[in-house]
């Protein structure tokens, strides 16, 4: 669009690699039009709000997956407005998120403080929220920085509800720049091995790898992914979860 300034972020980091200040132009992101044809429909936080009910419904309608990216707990809960987010197949929301989807949907009220709680504290609560999305959304993906990656929902039809909680070895290093661009990295690693078919596990060393990689970079999106999977496999753990 040649009228129309392509969309830009500026993002203020603090000397540990946390954000501390975006300033961002979308507007872009309004002139978006309505069609596609994809094997999943992946969209983030930036969008209007009435173009995510829209996405969301047509993409249920022609049986197409729809991914929610909440991107920041400013727009992590405008796709929870209407009841259409029950159409949604996967979100992938960090703690913070999480809380704000919450409270959007009103199936709780919740004032967790993820600074003071302690890393049991962090993994029983995200559990337990996300059990609630879970309820209607197939795959709820919570990214917990440093404490691993919590995946919500049934493993098949008939299954329960269980937590599937992923976390690398302490003995696993990592020198951070930036976290910025992690949570999206983590999301296109996992959606990558789910559209090669592949099982949980390996779609979350994918996960895994491709954050790494992000944080060891200041951009949000490294040029190259050089982490090996199988290398990340190796440092991995799962803790099954529920109750």
């Amino acid at each position: 669009m040649e009228d129309t300034n392509s969309a830009s972020c500026v993002v203020v980091i603090d000397n540990t690699g946390e954000n501390v200040l975006l300033v961002g132009d979308m507007y872009i992101h309004n002139r978006l039009n309505k069609q596609y044809n994809s094997s999943i429909v992946v969209m983030d936080g930036n969008l209007p709000e009435d173009a995510m009910e829209y996405v969301i419904n047509e993409s249920n309608q022609y049986g197409k997956p729809v991914w929610f990216e909440p991107t920041d707990i400013v727009t992590a809960d405008k796709a929870f407005k209407t009841d259409s987010w029950k159409k949604l197949r996967f979100t992938s929301p960090n703690f913070k998120e999480l809380v704000e989807i919450l409270n959007a949907t009103g199936l709780a009220s919740v004032t967790s403080q993820v600074e003071t709680m302690s890393r049991d504290e962090i993994i029983d609560a995200s559990f337990k929220m996300a059990k609630l999305l879970a309820e209607h959304i197939e795959t709820v993906m919570v990214t917990l920085g440093q404490h691993g990656i919590m995946m919500v929902g049934r493993e098949s039809e008939t299954s329960s509800i269980t937590g599937r909680y992923y976390k690398l070895s302490p003995d696993f290093k990592l020198d951070i720049a930036s976290v910025s661009g992690a949570g999206d990295c983590s999301a296109a690693g996992f959606i990558q091995g789910w559209l090669s078919g592949l099982p949980e596990s390996r779609c979350l060393s994918l996960a895994f790898a491709s954050a790494v990689d992000s944080l060891q970079c200041l951009d949000t999106v490294p040029k190259q992914f050089t982490t090996d999977p199988q290398e990340i496999a190796k440092h991995m753990s799962l803790t099954i979860i529920t109750s």
